[in-house]
């Protein structure tokens, strides 16, 4: 029990320590020996820096964000995206194919969010001007769902067609016969 509380104790050390760091280099020009020390902190525990680049975890705050009221929905929700990252064979695919399976991801939550969102403002009176923000809105989350989806879709094509092998042989007589495997 003991080495719990130890462990949590040089956890929050270091958050802390990542807390102050992060506030000392958020800005225009932050100090070279800050910036040093960041990387540092960074080469010692590259988990500090991989979950902010990583969607899976951004995928959890926008869901932590947009339902912070029901956990019934948040837990619909990201069923669904677990289910999502399945069918489209997440763990089988290369890395380049992760990435665009993630930003799949996060499109398809901020235009599930926004088509919910749009659809309760629309039902109420609205201006026009409102009518027609909302649906910018979702023009935009649906035209970036749609460009995740075929930069996979030709990503995965591309990467399936690869080009036949193509043998160029000369006969006697000057003529050629191509043989292609």
């Amino acid at each position: 029990m003991g080495e719990q509380i130890e462990v949590k104790a040089v956890g929050m050390d270091k958050y802390q320590k990542l807390s102050e760091l992060v506030k000392n280099t958020h800005k225009d020009k932050p100090k070279p020996d800050d910036l040093a020390e960041l990387r540092r902190f960074f080469d010692e525990d590259p988990e500090l820096w991989r979950t902010t680049g990583n969607m899976t975890r951004t995928l959890d705050h926008l869901l932590h964000t947009y339902y912070s009221q029901s956990a019934y929905l948040r837990e619909c929700v990201s069923r669904r995206l677990r289910e999502m990252r399945e069918q489209l064979g997440y763990e089988e695919s290369p890395p380049l194919e992760r990435i665009l399976i993630e930003q799949i991801l996060v499109c398809w939550v901020n235009l599930y969010v926004l088509e919910i969102n749009s659809a309760t403002k629309l039902c109420e009176s609205h201006s026009t001007e409102t009518g027609l923000y909302w649906d910018r809105r979702l023009t935009g989350a649906q035209r970036r769902f749609r460009r995740a989806s075929e930069s996979l879709a030709r990503i995965r094509k591309l990467s399936r067609n690869t080009p036949a092998l193509q043998f160029n042989i000369a006969t006697s007589g000057g003529q050629q016969v191509n043989l292609t495997k």
